[in-house]
């Protein structure tokens, strides 16, 4: 993939591919991938997505230039809603490997890093600090948030007939 390193400018999208290609994400990789660069982001966007539209520091559509929207899709490719909860960011490469236990699964500290992988052809999960992979079910317990507990284990152990079609116990817990 071509590499190009586009200087911020007044161009619509042009601070955001900045960024990303600073990181070594290439154009082809941000079509790829359905990266969305929102050049106007609103506070009904926000509020949508995130399920907030403001920080201690004001409004997000008056703090934010452009916005970086990474897809969180389910294992069928469906559009996830955020609100009320995280998701990670998984590529459909990922979840295609799901249950292919030979192929290493890397798990990255946010959407650019797993991205990155991705694009280099690895199979990433990409969360936002080691909170976002977890989340508080009603008996207090915290577990992995579905995307990444099905990612994760539903890799199976393949390499023997005794253990087929069990999961790993290192990942159980």
């Amino acid at each position: 993939m071509e590499r190009i390193t586009p200087e911020p400018g007044d161009t619509p999208g042009s601070l955001a591919r900045h960024y990303l290609a600073q990181r070594g994400i290439a154009s082809a990789t941000i079509e790829t991938f359905k990266i969305h660069i929102d050049t106007e982001p609103t506070s009904t966007r926000f509020k949508d997505r995130l399920g907030f539209r403001a920080l201690l520091e004001g409004r997000l559509d008056n703090l934010a230039k452009e916005v970086i929207w990474f897809p969180c899709c389910d294992s069928a490719g469906n559009t996830l809603n955020r609100q009320g909860g995280a998701f990670p960011f998984i590529p459909s490469e990922t979840w295609a490997a799901a249950s292919k236990s030979h192929k290493p699964l890397v798990i990255a500290e946010g959407p650019v890093k797993a991205l990155a992988l991705a694009q280099a052809g690895q199979l990433a999960i990409g969360v936002s600090g080691v909170w976002m992979a977890t989340q508080k079910e009603s008996n207090q317990h915290i577990e992995l948030v579905p995307g990444i507990k099905v990612s994760v284990t539903s890799r199976t152990r393949k390499d023997t007939g005794d253990n087929e079609g069990q999961i790993e116990p290192e990942l159980q817990n």
